[in-house]
């Protein structure tokens, strides 16, 4: 694990950070410099286990960090006893590519779940963005496990495809149009320092499109929602966490995203830019649904 760890001063100026309390700010700084917290900004751990080694009690624990959690400074999921800072590299970006080289001895450190696998797309995203030869090291040592294919590659594999391959590609053409749809508004409709697509290799990017397509609807209906939320949420920063390839196709709000989006789109399509870009707006509010249930949807709330 590393020796050191970076934290940059502008912290004090983050309303979110400043807005914890003591306890919740300790336990932040606990979990950045845990000497279990591995170079790509995750670890195996359990609110217990942390818990004892502040020598505090379950309840003092899950509060404090409950905040962290809140503020999207630190995610966690409970059965797989995972925990992850996620601009963790932001803030601690590799020395060399040598660097780089090493984490693959560090990857299996980290439980097997969906948590790990943002982190190591997050980790792509940010050697992809440092430079291209940072960017072939992460893909060296990580080899095809966790390293996204573009489309330019895709194509260029096309011709060597055998005719069961391609009848799979044909049979995953409907979902395919779903992405690339999804990433042209993600790509048009918000600020990136680099874009980087969302493509159906990992699970999680296909799982909700999937069962839509599976259970009759047509992959223009999933677009037209995509198409209105876009128009609604356009330049809001804080809502392109949630334009992904789940929070639109969630079940329990499905059939209203479809209606309100059919709607709209039946009366020409209105601007639906709403004035201040919806500061203030809640995500069930911009998009019809409410935010991700996280394993830890109750801590720090009094029940």
């Amino acid at each position: 694990m590393a020796k050191y760890r970076k934290i940059c001063p502008k912290i004090w100026n983050d309303s979110k950070f400043v807005s914890m309390s003591d306890n919740g700010k300790l336990v932040f700084f606990f979990l950045l410099t845990h000497p279990h917290m591995t170079p790509l900004g995750a670890m195996r751990a359990t609110f217990a286990g942390l818990a004892s080694e502040l020598g505090w009690s379950i309840k003092s624990f899950t509060d404090a960090i409950g905040e962290a959690i809140t503020h999207g400074m630190v995610k966690a999921n409970a059965k797989a006893s995972c925990m992850a800072i996620p601009k963790f590299l932001k803030y601690n970006q590799p020395e060399s590519i040598n660097v780089v080289k090493a984490w693959v001895g560090c990857v299996d450190d980290i439980p097997e779940c969906d948590l790990k696998d943002e982190c190591m797309i997050e980790a792509q995203t940010q050697m992809e963005s440092k430079s291209v030869a940072f960017g072939d090291a992460f893909a060296h040592a990580l080899g095809n496990s966790y390293v996204m294919t573009s489309p330019i590659q895709e194509q260029e594999q096309e011709p060597k495809q055998e005719p069961e391959q391609k009848q799979d590609k044909k049979e995953n053409a409907p979902l395919e149009k779903v992405l690339s749809r999804l990433n042209e508004l993600r790509e048009a409709n918000w600020k990136w320092t680099k874009y980087n697509p969302l493509t159906s290799k990992h699970k999680t990017n296909t799982e909700h499109i999937a069962a839509l397509l599976n259970d009759g609807c047509s992959a223009d209906e999933l677009i037209v929602v995509l198409e209105y939320i876009a128009a609604k949420n356009k330049d809001h920063e804080p809502s392109k966490q949630y334009f992904n390839c789940t929070t639109p196709f969630r079940p329990k709000h499905w059939e209203n995203n479809l209606a309100m989006a059919t709607d709209w789109d039946a009366k020409g399509r209105p601007d639906l830019k709403p004035s201040g870009n919806g500061n203030g707006k809640s995500q069930k509010d911009r998009f019809g649904t409410e935010p991700p249930v996280s394993d830890y949807a109750n801590v720090g709330r009094k029940i």
